[in-house]
């Protein structure tokens, strides 16, 4: 009978929230249809069923649970699941052989005081029907709003970040910066850190204190590649949306195949070279950073990127992400130059052993063939593990990469993407 664990989804995930279940107990389920709400120290994620057949419950919403333990059965056939005991273990006999290696423990209920968010009229089982994102419930708890005043504008009336904002203005409420320190007639203030910059700054402050960061600066002429966007944008259906964050994806994704140890970690003294190529996306949210994975990047076009890069962005600040986006990263791109930062250097995301930091693209003098010329100009900073690689390594990857923007038609391989249509009014050249 197949079980379903509360995934490790991360390298420092110990235990999870079961947020919300989208499935009541003894409903049919399909392979793939999202099951529960699963929140994390660093997300709220989505876990899929995995097997078709009818759910069984065994972790009611509201319960902290550790990795491991298994949280509910699918059962196949005509295959019957016991009751299940509130210390989350399947007691029957039959089925103990199935369960033997699962991790259990006491279920630990949280305080219900604060809303659970779920989905409009999909009750948690204490009597709260507000429909409400992630998001919106931690920015609700965070500013004092109670989510039951509040209208919601998001999809089916849920309760969305905005609209928690709006209220907390309407109340003339002032929203001090987690860890800032503000003054107004003497009083002084401190923000607590939550848990998700809990986590952050705990696995920043590892990764510097136990890494070998060095780092690697390129400046790319861009003037071709935005030419190139122009021409996708003007004459492919689907890509409107294509930007430079999703041509730096894809040239990074082709030049880690060819420099694979940039695409490797450090583990236990030994180098594992990973065979996926997985790019994680630097994405700021309210209340921290999260990093959404586009798997298997080094085998997608750019138009998948783009697209793929669009919905779980706007996923990732809705405050909820599927299993395979918050897992498995083994590159991650940080492109802070819609700020107007020049250029950075970024700390590592461990397991992996380098980040691009993607600074603004901006005009400068430039020589072409022996001229002074105006150019689009960006500027990337590589940063290393030197356990993993040595600056040779870096050095070659980011020539790699600056030459796959600089000549970009290598990056679009229309001829292997028959389901993109070119429009009657052009073609690329």
């Amino acid at each position: 009978m197949p079980t379903i664990q509360l995934p490790k989804l991360s390298e420092t995930m110990e235990e999870g929230t079961i947020l919300a279940w989208r499935k009541k107990d003894g409903e049919e389920v399909r392979k793939g249809e999202v099951l529960a709400e699963i929140e994390t120290d660093k997300a709220t994620v989505e876990i899929d069923a995995e097997a078709d057949g009818i759910l069984r419950i065994i972790v009611q919403e509201g319960t902290l649970a550790r990795v491991g333990t298994v949280i509910a059965a699918i059962e196949v056939g005509s295959e019957a699941l016991p009751s299940a005991t509130g210390q989350g273990v399947v007691t029957s006999k039959a089925n103990r052989k199935d369960l033997a290696q699962a991790k259990t423990y006491d279920a630990e209920p949280l305080d219900r005081s604060e809303p659970v968010a779920h989905d409009p009229g999909q009750s948690t089982g204490a009597g709260d029907t507000v429909g409400a994102s992630p998001l919106a419930r931690a920015l609700a708890r965070e500013l004092g709003v109670s989510l039951r005043s509040l209208t919601g504008t998001g999809p089916g009336g849920r309760i969305v970040e905005h609209d928690v904002r709006v209220a907390a203005q309407g109340h003339k409420m002032i929203d001090v910066p987690q860890g800032a320190v503000a003054h107004d007639r003497g009083v002084h203030e401190r923000g607590q850190p939550n848990g998700m910059q809990m986590t952050i700054a705990r696995r920043m402050g590892q990764s510097k204190a136990t890494i070998p960061h060095f780092y690697v600066t390129v400046e790319v002429r861009m003037d071709d590649a935005l030419n190139l966007q122009r021409q996708l944008r003007a004459t492919v259906r689907g890509a409107e949306g294509v930007n430079v964050t999703d041509m730096v994806v894809r040239a990074s994704a082709m030049a880690l195949r060819s420099f694979p140890r940039m695409n490797s970690s450090w583990a236990g003294g030994n180098v594992e070279v990973q065979q996926a190529i997985n790019i994680g996306l630097a994405v700021d949210i309210p209340n921290g950073l999260v990093v959404p994975v586009i798997q298997d990047a080094g085998n997608k076009h750019l138009l998948e990127i783009a697209n793929e890069r669009q919905q779980l962005v706007a996923r990732a600040k809705e405050g909820i992400m599927s299993e395979s986006a918050a897992s498995g990263g083994t590159f991650t791109v940080s492109n802070l130059g819609m700020f107007g930062v020049d250029e950075f250097a970024a700390i590592i995301n461990p397991p992996e052993a380098a980040i691009l930091a993607v600074g603004m693209l901006k005009e400068a003098a430039v020589v072409d063939r022996g001229q002074l010329a105006i150019g689009r100009v960006m500027r990337m900073t590589l940063s290393a593990d030197h356990r993993v690689c040595n600056g040779t390594d870096a050095a070659q990857f980011l020539g790699r990469l600056r030459t796959l923007l600089e000549r970009p038609t290598a990056m679009v391989e229309l001829d292997v993407v028959p389901s993109i249509d070119i429009e009657e009014r052009g073609s690329l050249s």
